[in-house]
Order: C-alpha cells, then sequence, then structure tokens
C-alpha cells in the first residue's frame, strides 16, 4: 500500500452514507482519526475482518462476493457512496491502483448516537406544559430502562442475527424462516409481487431468498412480523393501534412501489421504512394507558404526534438497528429535506409517500404539496410527475392493493 494519511477531506465524507447524516462537527472529529490508502497491488478483503471499519471504494474497482455470486463496484459512483460489506457482500477484492477510505465505525456510532440524543432534546422545545410532563416521565422511564418497548418476534430476531454473522449464509437464513410456514407463505407473494423484483416465479423459500439476498430477506421478515407488535388490552389503545398499522401499511404499500419505480437495489427496505417510521407510537400509547393519561382523546393525538419521533428512535436504537433507520422517525415529516446525490434514500421515498398519500386522500393542513419540496423536484429528473400523484397512484392501483393484501 502507498499513500497513506490520516485525515481525510471533509468533503469526500460528506458524501458518504451513511456518516454524511452526521453534523458538521462531527464529520470533521470522523475525519480526524480517517484513513485513505491507494494499493499498489490487488488486495483481498474478508467482511469478518473488516468488521471495525467502514470501508469504502473511492477510485478503481472492487469484485464482490458473496457465495457463489460475484459482482463488480466501480468509484467514483453512487453505489459506491455506500460501504462496500454493507452491499450484503461476504469478501471483497480490491484492483491494484484503487483507493480506499476507512472509517472507524465504533467511533461513528458513538457520534451518531450523540446527534440523536440532541435532537430529543430538540422535540423537547416543541412541547406544551402538560406535553412536556408526560414527555419527562417518558424520558425518566427510558433511562431507568423501564420504558416498554415491544418485542420483534423470535424468527426476526433469529434472521437479523444470521445476517449480521458473516459466517452464515443464506441456508441459514432459509432454515431459520422455514419453522414458520405461514411466513414462508408470505414471503413467497413478497419477491413474487409484481411491487418487488421478479418476472420468472419463485417457487421455494430458497429461491426467494436468493433472489432478495440476505438484507431483503431480513428486512421483509421483519416488515412481516410489524403487525404482531400492535396488541392490547384497551379498547382505545386497540383503536389506536388499528389506526397506526393502517396508515403505516399505506405508506409501505406506496414506498415499496415507489421505490421499484425509482430502481432503488432494495425496495423490500422502502416496505420495511413505510411501517416502521412510526412506531414510535406503540410505546407512547402503552405508557399514557398505563398511567391513566388516555381520557382525552386529542391531547392523546397530540402527545403521541409529538413524542413518536423521538421514541420511535430510541426504540429502532433499542433493536439494534442500523443507524438510517434509527433517524428515520425523526426525519419521516422532514417535507423540506434536500436528496443527497441523484438518486433518493429510502428516508427520502418514506417522506415523499407520505406526501402523495397526502394529495391522494384530500390533502392535510400543515402538508405541503409534493410539487413544492426539493424532493418532489428530485422525483422530475426520474420520469415521476409530482404535479399529478393521482395519475401515479391510479397506475399503481393493482401493485399497491396487492402489498396491502401481504400486509394485511
Amino acid at each position: 500500500m502507498s499513500d497513506t494519511v490520516t485525515h481525510q477531506p471533509i468533503e469526500l465524507i460528506g458524501q458518504l452514507a451513511p456518516v454524511s447524516e452526521l453534523n458538521l462537527d462531527h464529520r470533521e472529529t470522523l475525519a480526524r482519526s480517517a484513513v485513505l490508502m491507494t494499493l499498489d497491488k490487488s488486495e483481498s478483503v474478508d467482511a469478518r475482518d473488516d468488521h471495525r471499519w467502514l470501508t469504502y471504494l473511492v477510485e478503481g474497482e472492487a469484485e464482490l462476493k458473496n457465495g457463489d455470486k460475484k459482482d463488480h463496484l466501480y468509484a467514483p459512483s453512487n453505489e459506491a457512496k455506500v460501504p462496500v460489506f454493507e452491499t450484503g457482500a461476504t469478501a471483497a477484492k480490491f484492483e491494484a491502483g484503487s483507493t480506499i477510505l476507512k472509517l472507524d465505525q465504533k467511533q461513528f456510532q458513538a457520534l451518531h448516537n450523540k446527534q440523536i440524543t440532541d435532537a430529543v432534546v430538540i422535540h423537547q422545545v416543541e412541547l406544551d406544559e402538560g406535553q412536556n410532563q408526560i414527555f419527562d416521565q417518558i424520558f425518566d422511564a427510558f433511562q431507568a430502562g423501564e420504558l416498554r418497548f415491544p418485542s420483534l418476534p423470535e424468527v426476526a430476531v433469529k434472521v437479523r442475527k444470521a445476517v449480521s454473522d458473516p459466517s452464515r449464509g443464506l441456508d441459514d437464513i432459509s432454515r431459520i424462516i422455514s419453522a414458520d410456514p405461514s411466513l414462508v407463505a408470505r414471503i413467497l407473494q413478497v419477491v413474487n409481487s409484481p411491487a418487488q423484483r421478479g418476472e420468472v416465479q419463485i417457487d421455494s423459500l430458497s429461491g426467494a431468498v436468493n433472489r432478495i439476498g440476505a438484507t431483503g430477506a431480513r428486512d421483509v421478515v421483519t416488515a412481516l412480523a410489524i403487525k404482531d407488535l400492535l396488541k392490547a388490552n384497551h379498547a382505545w389503545v386497540k383503536d389506536a393501534f388499528v389506526k397506526l398499522y393502517d396508515e403505516s401499511a399505506r405508506i409501505a404499500a406506496i414506498a415499496v412501489v415507489l421505490a421499484r419505480r425509482l430502481g432503488l437495489k432494495n425496495p423490500e427496505r422502502a416496505m420495511l421504512a413505510g411501517l416502521m417510521h412510526d412506531l414510535g407510537a406503540i410505546p407512547v400509547l402503552n405508557f399514557l394507558d398505563q398511567t391513566g393519561n388516555e381520557a382525552d382523546p386529542v391531547q392523546v393525538e397530540a402527545v403521541v404526534r409529538k413524542l413518536r419521533p423521538s421514541v420511535g428512535s430510541w426504540m429502532m436504537a433499542s433493536w439494534g438497528y442500523d443507524d438510517w433507520l434509527v433517524e428515520l422517525p425523526l426525519t419521516a415529516r422532514d417535507w423540506f429535506r434536500t436528496p443527497q446525490g441523484n438518486r433518493l434514500s429510502v428516508s427520502d421515498v418514506v417522506i415523499v409517500a407520505r406526501l402523495i398519500d397526502s394529495e391522494h386522500r384530500g390533502g392535510e393542513q400543515d402538508m405541503p404539496k409534493l410539487s413544492s419540496t426539493p424532493l418532489g423536484v428530485a422525483l422530475k429528473r426520474s420520469q415521476i410527475d409530482p404535479d399529478n400523484t393521482r395519475e401515479f397512484m391510479a397506475s399503481a392501483a393493482e401493485e399497491l392493493r396487492l402489498v396491502r393484501a401481504m400486509l394485511n
């Protein structure tokens, strides 16, 4: 190796996911420990040996391997703006002359967690006195480890662990899922849906998992498990959960169809994001139920609306989810968010899906028109007309119906 440096230009780090989510101060801190190297000769790297780093291909070419599958990554490109091993690859061969960047994963996680904590303080400022009192109670319970978050079903947890273990492959994931026949049937529905990626019918679980890959299987299994989290003892909480899931499933359906049309690599991830972005309502509703705060429906709705972003972020972090999902509840209503790069991210797609859903249902008072937002402008470049969301909904009607049927 040659040309090794320890101070990476901040401009480059600001273009890479997920580190670009850090604010400028935190990016500068991360940049000080960055390592940039140009390879004198080709080098093979196993994902298991690279777990402490976020490794990016900055310039050149790499061959990515996942089992018997091989793919090529070139840089600079949009595909190279994510860490090499977050593509699902288990090994990478970097060609001679290629430049790679390594960022300390633990340091990034610590900086990102601090940023999320800071964001919670911002949400506190927006609450009125009564709501802030409830927030303080919830926050105290969270810090004491007493705030009750729902637990993901065992099969979803096992699949996530298998995906995060580089020593385990697609066959292991298929074996875990096969223990739940009803889940197998629903996964086959998902992968054969026109809203996903299939032109060729898939009839086996192993074929389905091979089609969508390890991370795709993880996301689909989790998405299909979400409804099982919505259990309540009291009628008013049950009603609130029904409303929450109905809205989340609508957004998820629009998001996955939109992701497919935009050519996103993992459209099932958009479905998962659509289902999960408002799940912070669950512990808030359960807390209000336990503490007898459900008497005033208007106040309950206001409290849930204002607290679900922060609580949702805490819940995603407690489940050990990727940073973009931890941040998603905080950004899902950032209507004037500016997309980074030439493509919309999954988080961007969730925002667009909410705006499309609002316009299709007659519009909400506090929501802008999609066409007036930076994300709407970006859609035009993808041949989707933000001025005519009804046309999109009409053309996608059958796909949306099928996704909703699967989720219900």
